[in-house]
């Protein structure tokens, strides 16, 4: 590899990496999300409170959802050429991962819409 080949030169490289970055920086707080739905589920709140934290777990799942969205945008905005070796796989690997956690998201919205029904026919 040539130095001029090397990640830190690629600017390309550069931006799918602070890219990674925000997708680590959000699945961080998906799971914290994700975690306190799960206490919900297990019945670790008052259900005086139920109500209002389903609510703010909903509107910060969709938060996660956007921010996901908005670097599948942006990873699909970058141009790659065939000579970016390293550069093509590693988004490949945050697409790949991005979508997993938008999965996950979709899972966490039907959980909490399966804890409102509950809550509303307690």
């Amino acid at each position: 590899m040539d130095s001029d080949d090397s990640p830190e030169n690629d600017q390309s490289y550069q931006k799918i990496v602070k890219i990674e970055k925000r997708t680590l920086d959000t699945a961080q707080k998906f799971i914290e999300i994700s975690n306190q739905v799960q206490d919900i589920e297990n019945g670790h709140l008052p259900k005086i409170h139920i109500d209002k934290a389903l609510k703010d777990l909903e509107k910060r799942s969709k938060t996660c959802s956007e921010a996901w969205m908005k670097v599948l945008t942006d990873l699909d905005l970058i141009q790659l050429d065939e000579s970016q070796t390293l550069a093509r796989p590693k988004r490949k690997s945050i697409v790949d991962s991005t979508n997993a956690n938008m999965d996950g998201a979709d899972e966490i919205l039907r959980r909490i819409k399966n804890l409102k029904e509950k809550a509303f026919v307690n």
